[in-house]
Formats: structure tokens, C-alpha cells, sequence
């Protein structure tokens, strides 16, 4: 088992990286930029990426949003033929999905699109704050 000079871990067939950001907006550029990087190194599927990109967006702005501290972390990792993006923050509050009837909101659609792009997605208490979680199937489908 090593590590890289990107803090990519390698352990076999299963990889995580993991990188602590500021909790201001400009932030969410670093987090999808770090995305595209790990899925062309991983050779993550590349038709994954702009989904995946899009996600990391949604759950680094929630993360930002809700976090009372300092920062937030993007941890991302692939195991067993999924590619999970997970963020962290201090945050106790739970998430929930919910769509605005509002056209003109300023929100309220980032989980929506999460549940829409990802395989599944949910968040956990961790110590300290929580985990919201998407995860990306990279086997190909069974046919039938």
C-alpha cells in the first residue's frame, strides 16, 4: 500500500483520495477540478465524469452551505466497481430530499439532481458532523 503526490491511496484494485477545502465558495471549483483529475488517473470511465463533476458540485455547495466551521472534506474513492464521492462537514443536520415548486428559487434542487445522476446517494452521522454520499456504478449492466 502507498501513497502518491496527489494523496491518492493504493491499496490493490481499490483507491481513495481525500483532501480537506476551505468552506468558501471557490472551493467547489478546487473539489470538481480534483474530481476530473482522480477519474483520469483512476481510469475511471471517462462518459462518468461530467456526472460525477456535476454531483461533487451539488454536494460541496450543500456541505459549504451547512458547515459552521472551516472546512469541509471531499473524500473520494473506488471499490469494488463503484466510484464514491463523499463529502464531510460539522454539520449535525440532516439532509432530505426535497424539490422546490419555485422556478425562480435559489435552491433546493441539488439533491434532486444527485439522485437523478447517481446510482444511490444518502448521508450519514460521522463523528463530528455527517456524510452525504453519492455512489457511481462502474460495472457495465448485466444483459438480459
Amino acid at each position: 500500500m502507498g501513497t502518491s503526490a496527489a494523496g491518492v491511496l493504493h491499496t490493490g484494485q481499490s483507491r481513495a483520495s481525500r483532501v480537506r477545502l476551505p468552506a468558501r465558495t471557490v472551493s467547489v471549483a478546487v473539489a470538481r477540478r480534483r474530481v476530473r483529475d482522480v477519474i483520469t488517473a483512476w481510469d475511471v470511465p471517462e462518459a462518468l465524469a461530467d456526472a460525477a463533476v456535476l454531483v461533487t458540485s451539488e454536494l460541496v455547495t450543500n456541505a459549504i452551505r451547512a458547515e459552521p466551521g472551516a472546512a469541509v472534506t471531499l473524500c473520494l474513492s473506488v471499490q469494488a466497481g463503484r466510484f464514491r464521492i463523499a463529502v464531510h462537514d460539522s454539520s449535525p443536520d440532516a439532509v432530505s430530499l426535497r424539490a422546490t415548486e419555485e422556478p425562480t428559487a435559489d435552491g433546493g434542487r441539488g439533491l434532486v439532481l444527485v439522485d437523478a445522476l447517481a446510482s444511490e446517494w444518502g448521508s450519514q452521522r460521522i463523528p463530528g458532523g455527517k456524510e452525504v454520499y453519492a455512489v457511481f456504478d462502474l460495472r457495465p449492466e448485466a444483459e438480459g
